[in-house]
């Protein structure tokens, strides 16, 4: 074997050498560099999450406050399941008689199960002047009677020039018992 010169052996450590920083860039250097940009990455993304989380679990006893008021508001516009059934009646026959509106019949439909409350549905036919049907269907939907009349059908008196019929679907809703639940769910 022959002795490398002066300049071969230079050239030969400057090759060792950039080949050592060849292997330290592209086999150690870059994917670490890499692999730390993608974890900054996903860590800005758990730390965003993380403030999303505390912003909403901040705001978590105000939304079960609202929760409640309106579970609240939602009861009080209801009637009790035991009332319900008569209610409608009750409440009709006494407006009826305050307005002096004619009620000529209520038939009760069948109750409807809703998600979480059941609806009353009852229809009813009146006979009155114009005045007198405009202040029952008022009555009827304040909030304190509890009923909502979802439909009117009006139309003119039997022989009486000044009289309407009319007919009404008037509802009223009461929560589900669990008996109901456990009906609805066979």
């Amino acid at each position: 074997m022959r002795q490398l010169s002066g300049r071969e052996k230079a050239l030969l450590i400057l090759g060792g050498v950039a080949l050592v920083l060849f292997v330290y860039l592209f086999g150690l250097l870059l994917p670490t560099l890499d692999t730390a940009a993608r974890l900054a990455r996903a860590e800005a993304s758990v730390n965003e999450k993380i403030a999303t989380a505390a912003r909403m679990y901040g705001k978590r006893s105000q939304i079960e406050q609202e929760i409640y008021a309106l579970r609240t508001q939602t009861a009080e516009l209801m009637l009790s399941t035991a009332d319900a059934r008569v209610a409608v009646m009750r409440k009709i026959d006494a407006l009826a008689s305050a307005y002096g509106v004619s009620v000529t019949s209520v038939r009760p439909d069948e109750p409807e199960p809703m998600s979480g409350f059941v609806k009353y549905p009852t229809t009813i036919e009146i006979e009155s002047d114009f005045a007198d049907l405009v202040r029952l269907l008022y009555e009827l939907e304040q909030p304190d009677n509890r009923l909502w009349v979802e439909e009117v059908k009006i139309s003119s008196g039997r022989g009486k020039t000044d009289e309407l019929r009319a007919t009404l679907q008037v509802a009223v809703y009461a929560p589900r018992t669990e008996r109901e639940e456990g009906n609805a769910e066979a």
